[in-house]
């Protein structure tokens, strides 16, 4: 008999080996809940037991911080991401394992980070994304200008 899926350890491994579709419905309905998996929702990395306990400054230069990404807020990342092209993201992440996740997967994540953290000023670089070469980016691009769209008319029905 044929094992259906990996083999680990010696058994087969009940996990399917097809990878799930990145844009199914059921991924875009739980994209806003992503952050309870870690268990502490609505509470910083840095105030978690573990982080709080065990950290230490960093030290070793190789691991410091790009100069894209220092000191600025996830809203701020995204929004330069989503606006970068491929020269300047070669550039700024040169030597630097970023690069495995390519410009495409970064540009995605920063829509799904503006959709669910974005602001009505986050609208519009949402909204130039949407003509983006690349299909997963629109699709998310499209899926935050959704999000940030409904949330703007809540805010004006209970405004006025």
């Amino acid at each position: 008999m044929a094992a259906e899926g990996p083999v680990v350890r010696g058994r087969a491994s009940r996990t399917p080996t097809a990878t799930p579709n990145p844009s199914s419905s059921r991924e875009f309905a739980n994209r806003s809940r992503a952050g309870s998996r870690n268990g502490y929702t609505g509470t910083s990395p840095k105030k978690s037991p573990w982080n709080v306990r065990f950290a230490e400054e960093l030290r070793e230069e190789a691991f410091a911080a790009r100069d894209i990404l220092a000191g600025k807020d996830a809203r701020t990342v995204a929004r330069e991401l989503l606006a970068m092209t491929q020269e300047e993201f070669s550039r700024a992440f040169k030597g630097s394992p970023m690069k495995r996740a390519k410009l495409r997967g970064l540009k995605r994540n920063a829509a799904v980070v503006l959709g669910n953290v974005g602001t009505a000023e986050d609208v519009e670089v949402l909204e130039r994304a949407l003509d983006d070469p690349e299909p997963l980016v629109r699709e998310h691009a499209a899926w935050a200008v959704s999000r940030l769209g409904a949330s703007r008319l809540k805010a004006r029905r209970s405004s006025g």
